[in-house]
């Protein structure tokens, strides 16, 4: 039960937890040992990084090799009944997504799939607020992280980071949201000769119909 409650809160969505568990849920199992004589129960064809997953998450995203019975071995090897396996970490290391390929526990897929997605999420969360630092430098005016911090809630979001990767991924725009942040300076709009406002005149026009 402890697994499953476990997965539930790593998992995208139902089809994922359904798909990992199922993995689980009947295939034959392995059972090896950690150093300390602790016994960890895997499914059969389960690898080192499935063992590491087991042990504890953090294991897992630092893993960098094992011994299998105190002799190095890859990390592809599959494991079998009574081995005694010892992970070797680095606190700079993190999981490759090329894992997912061998790997059979969804405990580890999970994991894998989840630090892959974080990774993902800061990666375009630093894209887009460099475009929109841009944006800024282009209008000269002086970027505030804070005005964007307050300002979040209304764009629907909660977190400038996801602001950020909605820009790296295009589904907004740099100027959109700049003009969002300062209405007073927005484009769209540009005064006539009378003072008052029009529409502003837009890029292309299509010449030669009734």
């Amino acid at each position: 039960v402890r697994e499953l409650i476990s997965l539930l809160e790593l998992n995208a969505g139902p089809l994922e937890f359904l798909e990992h568990t199922k993995m689980e849920m009947y295939a034959d199992q392995v059972f090896c040992f950690t150093p300390r004589g602790d016994l960890i129960g895997l499914p059969k064809g389960a690898t080192p990084i499935d063992f590491a997953y087991a042990v504890h998450s953090k294991i897992g995203d630092r893993c960098i090799g094992v011994l299998i019975n105190e002799k190095r071995r890859q990390l592809t090897t599959e494991l079998e009944n009574g081995d005694q396996v010892k992970i070797i970490t680095d606190p700079s290391a993190k999981p490759r997504s090329e894992w997912e390929d061998f790997v059979v526990t969804g405990r580890a897929k999970s994991n894998i799939r989840r630090f892959i997605r974080i990774e993902q999420q800061t990666e375009f969360s630093r894209i887009g607020k460099a475009l929109l630092e841009r944006e800024y430098r282009f209008r000269k005016v002086k970027f505030s992280e804070q005005h964007v911090s307050d300002s979040v809630l209304a764009f629907g979001i909660t977190k400038p980071e996801e602001l950020y990767a909605l820009m790296a991924d295009g589904s907004r725009f740099p100027r959109d949201v700049f003009e969002r942040l300062h209405p007073d300076m927005a484009t769209a709009r540009k005064p006539n000769q009378q003072g008052s406002l029009s529409k502003e005149q837009p890029l292309f026009t299509i010449s030669g119909a009734d």
